[in-house]
């Protein structure tokens, strides 16, 4: 195999995934995408959705223009504006007065499922496929899945996720293990008829947010499926608290987070009533990863989005970085392939900046939940003096 890559092995059939395979096809790359669930449907058993604000524009650099011309569809509001707009407010989870407001800028909250959907277009996907073992040499990359099947590749992409089967791999189980942190999270969504939803939309278009000693609260539209009628709008509620908790789902999970919202101020405590018997709903604790460095067998096997960096939800930034890993990984192919890097030292420096910036990452979300719950020391918190930005 050539020492410029050409044949790329992408693992997960993620945001991150998707992008870097959209990247590089743009570039002329052979890419395959080899995901271990059967369809995109099996990857989304309840709608997710997540905010891009500094990653936004990258996008626009790693697909097609006729899949940016379709972005909007894949908005949590499909009317919501791809420009500026004002930021997000902070609340008072007692009494419901302002906080902070983080400044203006872009900020989008996107369905998972839509975009990936959107990001598989044109993508060869390969389902089914588990990853048991990798084997690399000065020729390529040989995958070995646990079906028994094999495939080769000058480079192979993990992106597998937070519980990345290719970070054990390269690490070893016990350094790729995320670590249990002391927050739980509760998520859930729920359609709050028209009145409450003009109440949730008062707080911001998009995405609001309440802190207490009670811990944290957001509320924010997660699908509009009619856009001219709020009343028809699903919305998100995600609710945070120090503690512990196994995985708890369905109904259970509802009566927890009602129960755990029913102090809070307006618009979050009429939201949680709102919810119902029957609603999709988790509980869990919530874990991360720190960034630290992988060895990339000579430039062949690389970690990209939360494979290489799992971050707790503070100031949402996990999915920006994992697009701005994108965008520097199809960058850094890209010159490899012309010849104007060598592919060793190119994903070297890659892999560095990646930690560098991850690492970091990762700490500042974990300091911000130490400080979340502090009502004097809300306005310490990054996200009160630079608000979303990178």
């Amino acid at each position: 195999m050539s020492s410029r890559p050409k044949r790329v092995a992408v693992v997960g059939a993620g945001v991150t995934g998707l992008l870097v395979a959209q990247g590089l096809m743009m570039n002329g790359f052979e890419v395959t995408v080899y995901e271990k669930q059967d369809s995109l449907d099996r990857l989304e058993p309840r709608p997710i959705s997540f905010m891009v604000h500094w990653g936004f524009e990258i996008i626009k650099t790693l697909i097609p223009s006729e899949l940016w011309a379709q972005i909007h569809t894949t908005f949590c509001n499909p009317n919501a504006s791809t420009e500026a707009i004002e930021g997000i407010t902070f609340f008072n989870g007692h009494n419901g007065e302002v906080l902070f407001r983080s400044p203006p800028g872009v900020i989008n909250r996107l369905l998972r499922h839509k975009f990936r959907k959107l990001l598989s277009t044109g993508v060869h996907i390969c389902w089914n496929q588990e990853v048991g073992s990798v084997k690399a040499d000065d020729d390529g990359v040989i995958i070995t899945f646990d079906n028994g099947s094999t495939t080769t590749a000058d480079v192979v992409v993990g992106a597998d996720g937070p519980r990345s089967r290719m970070r054990e791999i390269l690490l070893g189980e016990d350094k790729a293990r995320c670590v249990q942190s002391d927050f739980v999270c509760g998520y859930t969504s729920t359609v709050l008829g028209r009145e409450k939803a003009e109440l949730a939309l008062q707080a911001h278009p998009a995405w609001t947010m309440a802190y207490s000693e009670m811990g944290v609260c957001a509320l924010g539209v997660d699908d509009a499926k009619d856009p001219d009628d709020t009343s028809t709008w699903t919305f998100n509620i995600t609710r945070i608290w120090r503690g512990e908790s196994p995985k708890i789902e369905g109904d259970e999970a509802v009566r927890i987070i009602k129960e755990n919202t029913a102090a809070f101020c307006e618009p979050f405590k009429s939201a949680a009533e709102a919810l119902s018997h029957g609603s999709s709903a988790f509980v869990r604790s919530l874990t991360y990863w720190r960034t630290i460095p992988w060895p990339n067998h000579g430039g062949r096997i690389t970690l990209a989005g939360d494979a290489a960096h799992a971050m707790l939800p503070f100031r949402g930034q996990g999915v920006n970085h994992a697009i701005d890993d994108a965008s520097k990984l199809v960058a850094t192919l890209v010159k490899v392939s012309k010849g104007d890097e060598g592919l060793m030292p190119a994903m070297d420096a890659y892999g560095a900046e990646v930690v560098e910036r991850c690492a970091e990452a990762v700490d500042t979300a974990i300091n911000e939940g130490k400080l979340v719950q502090n009502m004097d020391k809300h306005m310490d918190m990054v996200v009160a003096k630079r608000g979303v930005s990178k």
